[in-house]
């Protein structure tokens, strides 16, 4: 039995046992399995001597069609990890970890339709995934003095309006609704950036994001900011505005 049939069998004695024929989604798991096939085939980098796969996969469904499959995601989530393991196995693919699966709703998406979403989970996003900061990069400018003002800042975009930049001394910024600054953006990974203070402005820092994060259309690793940046993280704009605090009446 190849690794379809044997996830279509699976899949389909637990939707036959538990939902006793109820079950009503426009979505079939079996077209969720073959766009995760395609999307990790589609993935492919090459390395040395090694080729690399994505290795998280969203599923983006309609609202509908995801509360349709709402009671059956924890069963598809481990049996499309075992059926990716398996056909990364068999195409000698490498993955930095175990392949997992998120579903997530869009409701710009139509009833019925779906889009898969593959990337690399790198170090710092599984570090932000578990709730640990990531370390600190070694070039980060010390804390500002107890009597230095503190910049006033803000970050605008069409999606998110405008977000102040107060007391935090950062902001994490991504897909996942957890971030700080949540961008809903097929092209923006789930924690993509961070935003953390620089003594009296802010610096925008790259998680290894998927598709790097650009300060005036250049990729950057750790960038301080100016007064009129644009930060693009995936295909989203956003708009940095400093200005600093008196420190004299």
């Amino acid at each position: 039995m190849g690794i379809l049939e044997s996830f279509e069998d699976s899949v389909s004695r637990v939707i036959e046992g538990t939902f006793n024929g109820i079950f009503r989604s426009h979505v079939q798991p079996a077209e969720i399995a073959r766009a995760c096939i395609k999307e990790m085939d589609r993935s492919k980098k090459l390395g040395v001597g090694k080729v690399y796969v994505a290795n998280l996969y969203t599923i983006v469904l309609s609202p509908r069609d995801y509360d349709a499959l709402a009671g059956l995601m924890p069963t598809l989530e481990a049996e499309l990890e075992t059926l990716l393991l398996a056909h990364g196995r068999e195409n000698n693919y490498q993955l930095a970890a175990r392949p997992a699966i998120e579903f997530a709703s869009d409701k710009n998406l139509k009833l019925g339709k779906f889009e898969t979403i593959g990337e690399v989970m790198s170090q710092s996003e599984l570090s932000s995934a578990a709730g640990t900061a990531p370390a600190a990069a070694s070039d980060s400018a010390p804390e500002p003095a107890a009597d230095t003002p503190l910049g006033i800042a803000t970050i605008t975009g069409e999606t998110i309006g405008e977000v102040k930049l107060t007391t935090k001394d950062g902001y994490s910024i991504g897909r996942k609704e957890d971030c700080d600054i949540q961008i809903v953006d097929s092209a923006v990974s789930r924690y993509h950036a961070k935003l953390e203070r620089d003594g009296t402005g802010w610096a925008i820092i790259d998680n290894e994001a998927t598709n790097p994060t650009k300060v005036d259309g250049r990729p950057i690793k750790r960038q301080r900011l100016t007064d009129g940046d644009v930060i693009t993280v995936g295909t989203t704009e956003l708009t940095y505005r400093q200005n600093y605090a008196a420190s004299t009446p």
